[in-house]
């Protein structure tokens, strides 16, 4: 990787430094003693720092000079309601959803609403026939209101569903 300490730009390879300067001839074997002519030094890397990518993003954040080298750089955010929102499965398929059930352990609650003979035609066909399961689904919205479950747990319930 290198960085344009003129413009702040971070290469990830040689040809995204050509593409920067258009106009210059470069050499076809590109040198980092030829890059700092034009402001360009090498970056070096590091790790990204930890974080919970459930709530969290690390970002690149703008390299530092430390000790006479530029580094690369990472800040951890929490993601905003929107990025969050953004990541739950707007569908599953019917079987992730019985298994994020079960792995949930709401087997019994579900059982029981799915039984009850209150249950409609299409509540029952909903429970029998559908082979996916949309999050905004009224009958599964139903169903989350009768056993209790806040949307926010209805939304982890899709993101583990999509994983299995």
């Amino acid at each position: 990787m290198w960085f344009n300490t003129n413009t702040q730009a971070v290469y990830r390879s040689h040809a995204e430094i050509r593409a920067a300067f258009v106009n210059t001839s470069f050499p076809s074997e590109l040198r980092d003693s030829v890059l700092l002519d034009f402001g360009v030094c090498s970056l070096l890397p590091s790790p990204i720092p930890e974080h919970d990518p459930a709530v969290q993003v690390a970002e690149e954040g703008q390299p530092l000079q430390i000790d006479g080298l530029w580094t690369q750089q990472w800040t951890v955010r929490a993601l905003t309601p929107e990025e969050l929102q953004a990541r739950v499965p707007k569908e599953v398929t019917a079987l992730q959803a019985l298994l994020a059930i079960d792995a949930a352990d709401l087997a019994l609650p579900y059982e029981t609403w799915a039984n009850d003979p209150a249950r409609t035609f299409g509540e029952r066909a909903f429970i029998t026939r559908a082979q996916v399961w949309r999050r905004d689904d009224p009958t599964l919205q139903a169903a989350a209101t009768a056993m209790g479950l806040p949307d926010a747990y209805l939304d982890d319930l899709f993101t583990l569903a999509a994983t299995l």
